[in-house]
């Protein structure tokens, strides 16, 4: 029996999932709510990241097809990028002026869900 289909909404459901965890209004909101997870435990923090794993679960199913590749590469920059964010904003407070503005910028209602046109495109690909 294939899986692929269900698969694919599994991962559509878990990107939602994701999506709820960390929805805010501003870029700082968000990073904030990583924050709470990455002060306790990195590890925690990567378990708040199920498309990651999921990704990762994906990669091994497709046997590294290249769309796999690409969705985990594209994921774990994502990962490193709020890593980074996280410790320039809240543990080293080493912020600059363009730095701050951008994080307190009020986001689009739009812009946390465009994981969901992003990435579910990678992963069919790479399902079917």
């Amino acid at each position: 029996m294939d899986y692929s289909l269900l698969i694919f909404i599994i991962y559509l459901i878990t990107e939602l999932v994701e999506i709820n965890l960390t929805l805010s209004i501003t870029l700082k909101g968000i990073l904030e709510k990583h924050y709470k997870y990455y002060k306790k435990s990195i590890f925690l923090f990567l378990l708040m990241q199920p498309t990651y794993i999921f990704a990762i679960f994906i990669l091994i199913y497709t046997n590294f097809s290249i769309a796999s590749i690409i969705l985990l590469i594209i994921k774990t920059i994502d990962i490193y990028t709020k890593i980074v964010l996280i410790d320039k904003v809240f543990t080293k407070n080493d912020i600059d002026d363009y730095l701050y503005a951008m994080i307190n910028t009020k986001l689009d209602i739009f812009l946390p869900f465009l994981n969901i046109l992003i990435y579910p495109p990678l992963v069919y690909f790479a399902i079917f």
